[in-house]
């Protein structure tokens, strides 16, 4: 081994001496690698399932799969080539996994060595008979083995897998074969996969591919269960973590497209160092721009995995992209047991965004984001990457970077992207002979110590943790859906979405900041959220619709009364009076849109017949309860802040206009003799048609926000529970959420054959809308039916975290949606513990409290934030106590001790 392959290259603005002592170590063997083990098939079915897929070192995991294109499966092949002449003595094949079912294998499959070539010749060296292969469609088996042994080792360096016969008689896909994994049993292959393990946690490094293929995260309570990097992605590139250059052309240049010449594993005290040299950035056309050398190592206290690397070019080259390195997250819960997506809370006037083909995943300007490359022009700096997971996760992810600056990147939850680069330029100039050194070290922080928290103390501790694990994860790392402006939507750099505005302004109103920093140059929430609010003040027209995101039209009106409702709960959270007294005259044209809509019984009504609500898949029409029950909010919300402003008289209209509302909503609405029992109806179309299914956002709002009276709120409920039981019997229902119908709805409003009862918005769970149900319950003295449905939706949570999709269906099943890969809007629910549990209930004037607590808890506490001001709530039995804490946000409306408004 030369000298070369040992030394380390000192960093100055990194290394240090003590760091280079702890890599002269005992050195293991060094491994030369000849090339990558490079699998081949006879067809690929297309991106995300080639035939790498059998071959990338993850086993058994949903939707992973190499598969054939349809109808050539017969004789199909899938091969391998290990880079040399081994002793092969068989095989171990995990056979795809889909839905938790085995997908799609062969009817029967012959193993072949050859060790001449990929063209053969080729000897059968063993059949696999269909009694060795399991049936398709079984449930997967939890500690899958199915090995196959050669009766005598051979010769070789390629390994191919032929099926003659196909697929099995009777598959559920019938002319397709898919493979998981193969790994070939081999005594001569060297190992691929080399640990570096620490307080940090875990880095598997595939040195074979040069990069790394599993990240874990340790926290006090002991390593993570899952590996934060996508084990594949909605690009082909997006999986893993490498290092990387795209040309202005395109072309990709990958660390991982060769092995390294040199592999140099040091250990000392348990700790391993590796070294990799002569890692080729090269294309798939074997281009090669840049050689580099790789040192990962954890610090002497294992705090950090550090990653630094020396990057020599060998040629003139201009890149239009790079990840000095990148890891790739991905967001796909339906097939990924390890989904990840992440928000990076860093200073806005500090950062850099633009638009990226390669990231784009689809194209709608102005209603999802396009910021899809934000890189922070600050140089050696550090932030942490506040995560969302689709398991319990209680560490995030920090980076510090020295020699060059952090990004982040992304596009609709799919995909995302943290990483380095060396210079914040879009475009750069390469020179060949020139050197680049760069290195990233990453650490896990303790996910409750910074962002925004929901800070509750119940008897229930299970309930508890669930809740603020949930609204920890969701609010601070899958919200926020453009990462240079900071607007909320339903999912990282996907929609934007003025709907939300009550949705964050309610989930905001809930928690408090943690006390930890969350980068150099951070960013809170709560400025986020008025930037927020006034980015679709901006939108409105002349008739006083917001045209924001995905609402370009206007058509949806609903916007207008969500944004109101957002605003309020934002001053009474902040305190931020300017910011309301800007906007007021912005919400008075908003309202007037309703208010010059009303018809002659005193209720908004909508002419025009279509999908122009939040439920945006039922048509509806005319006098609609959920548009009137925010309008009676909003009327509500928007008084209160005429009063805050001084504006006394506007206050007592609005006020009045709230009371009209509400009468006009009691009046004509309200029906004792419906089938199932007493309650509103849903809506009365524009022709006089009565529906009524009991739609969630027409039933239970009205309760929530005081329109409906005592007595009718206990009708309600009771009409709801005794549905529920039917459901429970008749379809399973086990109460996790609340349902969006509790009768199926009328064909004639369903445009859509496959949303049958239990799926979507037809009896399934749009899960925001649960935080309704709570308060309302909670509201009408159900504190038992409040606290329950609190409960399962805390367990429910622990159980899937919510994710996979924008709805669960009648079982609680993260399913049968329309595909987003989920909906953060549900974070709200976690609020009802605070707005309907304890009931945290603000006005400008004073701050009330009034608890429903069920019987099995005694005492609860809370920590919330009243006109930027910390407070600390404490309810024991009937007593409760309010006790005024710290400033947390100052008259300027940012947290107190925090930089600037982030805003150029």
């Amino acid at each position: 081994m030369t000298s070369e392959h040992l030394c380390v290259r000192e960093n100055k603005a990194w290394a240090t001496s003590s760091l280079v002592a702890f890599l002269a170590a005992a050195v293991w063997p060094c491994y030369s690698l000849a090339g990558q083990l490079t699998a081949t098939a006879s067809s690929e079915w297309g991106p995300g399932y080639g035939a790498e897929q059998a071959a990338d070192g993850v086993a058994g995991e949903n939707g992973n799969y190499w598969q054939t294109v349809h109808g050539t499966d017969k004789g199909a092949w899938w091969q391998q080539d290990l880079g040399r002449i081994v002793t092969v003595q068989g095989v171990a094949i995990a056979w795809a996994r889909y839905q938790d079912k085995v997908h799609s294998p062969p009817a029967r499959a012959i193993v072949q060595l050859s060790e001449k070539g990929p063209e053969g010749p080729w000897i059968d060296a063993r059949a696999i008979g269909p009694e060795e292969i399991p049936r398709d469609e079984i449930a997967y088996p939890a500690q899958p083995s199915w090995r196959y042994p050669l009766a005598t080792p051979t010769q070789a360096r390629y390994v191919r897998l032929l099926f003659p016969d196909g697929e099995q008689g009777g598959a559920m896909y019938p002319g397709y074969v898919c493979l998981g994994e193969v790994e070939v049993l081999s005594p001569d292959l060297a190992p691929r996969i080399v640990s570096i393990e620490g307080r940090f946690g875990k880095a598997d490094i595939d040195v074979s591919r040069s990069a790394i293929v599993c990240l874990y995260l340790r926290s006090p309570a002991g390593m993570g269960a899952q590996s934060l990097l996508a084990r594949r992605g909605a690009k082909p590139w997006a999986w893993g973590a490498y290092t990387y250059v795209v040309g202005r052309d395109g072309a990709r240049y990958e660390s991982r497209s060769s092995a390294a010449e040199k592999v140099d594993v040091q250990s000392q005290e348990g700790l391993n160092t590796l070294r990799l040299g002569g890692i080729k950035l090269g294309s798939v056309k074997g281009d090669v721009v840049a050689i580099e050398d790789w040192m990962l190592a954890a610090t002497p206290d294992g705090s950090q995995l550090v990653w630094q690397i020396t990057r020599r070019w060998q040629r003139d080259f201009t890149s239009a992209c790079t990840g000095s390195p990148g890891l790739f997250f991905s967001f796909n819960a339906r097939q990924s047991a390890n989904s990840v997506t992440s928000t990076i809370w860093y200073e806005p006037a500090r950062l850099e965004a633009r638009s990226d083909d390669l990231y784009r995943l689809q194209r709608r300007p102005g209603q999802i984001s396009e910021n899809h490359v934000v890189t922070v022009r600050d140089r050696d700096t550090w932030a942490i990457y506040k995560l969302w997971t689709n398991w319990r996760e209680p560490c995030d992810l920090r980076l510090d970077v020295r020699g060059g600056h952090l990004y982040r990147r992304g596009s609709y939850a799919l995909l995302s992207e943290a990483g380095a680069v060396t210079t914040e330029a879009t475009v750069a100039d390469h020179r060949q002979g020139q050197v680049e050194q760069i290195a990233l070290a990453l650490s896990p922080t303790y996910k409750y110590a910074t962002g925004y928290q929901l800070a509750i103390r119940l008897p229930d501790k299970q309930t508890e943790a669930f809740l603020k694990d949930f609204y920890a994860s969701v609010f601070n790392g899958g919200a926020v859906n453009d990462q240079r402006n900071y607007d909320f939507g339903n999912e990282t750099d996907g929609w934007y979405y003025a709907g939300s505005c009550w949705m964050y302004g309610l989930a905001l109103a809930a928690g408090v900041p943690a006390g930890g920093a969350l980068s150099a140059h951070p960013y809170d929430a709560a400025s986020a959220f008025r930037e927020h609010l006034g980015h679709v003040f901006a939108t409105l027209d002349d008739k006083g619709r917001a045209h924001f995101g995905y609402n370009q039209s206007g058509e949806w009106v609903d916007d207008n009364l969500h944004t109101i409702v957002g605003t309020c709960a934002y001053l009474l959270h902040s305190g931020d009076l300017a910011f309301v007294r800007r906007h007021l005259p912005a919400m008075e044209r908003m309202l007037a849109y309703f208010i010059q809509r009303r018809d002659a019984q005193g209720l908004f009504k909508l002419d025009s017949v279509g999908a122009h609500w939040y439920y945006d898949a039922i048509i509806t029409s005319g006098v609609n309860g959920y548009y009137n029950a925010f309008l009676y909010k909003a009327a509500c919300d928007l008084a209160e802040m005429e009063a805050a402003a001084g504006q006394a008289e506007k206050a007592a209209e609005y006020r009045r206009l709230a009371e009209e509302v509400r009468a006009a909503f009691n009046r004509v609405l309200w029906r004792d003799n419906l089938p199932g029992g007493p309650r509103y109806l849903d809506w009365i179309d524009a022709k006089g048609n009565e529906v009524a299914y009991f739609c969630d956002l027409c039933q239970w709002p009205p309760v929530a926000v005081g329109i409906a009276s005592p007595e009718q709120a206990r009708k309600i409920v009771a009409t709801a529970d005794a549905r529920i039981r039917e459901l429970q019997r008749e379809h399973g229902y086990q109460g996790y959420a609340g349902l969006s119908a509790l009768w199926p709805v009328p064909a004639s409003l369903n445009p859509h054959k496959w949303q049958t009862f239990g799926r979507y918005m037809n009896g399934g769970s749009l899960l925001c809308q649960t935080y309704w149900e709570i308060v309302a319950r909670a509201r009408a003295n159900d504190v038992d039916g409040a606290a329950r449905r609190l409960k399962l939706f805390a367990r429910r949570a622990d159980e899937t975290f919510w994710a996979g999709d924008n709805a669960a269906n009648i079982l609680g099943e993260m399913a049968n949606g329309d595909g987003e890969p989920y909906l953060a809007d549900m974070v709200v629910t976690t609020a009802a513990a605070v707005h309907g549990i304890i009931g945290f209930a603000p006005t400008w004037n004073r701050l009330d409290v009034i608890p429903r607590l069920p019987p099995d808890w005694p005492k609860a506490e809370a920590d919330v934030l009243y006109k930027g001001r910390r407070h600390h709530v404490t309810i024991e039995g009937n007593k409760v106590q309010v006790q005024p804490g710290e400033q947390v946000i100052g008259t300027s409306t940012q947290m107190v001790g925090t930089p600037g408004n982030g805003k150029p």
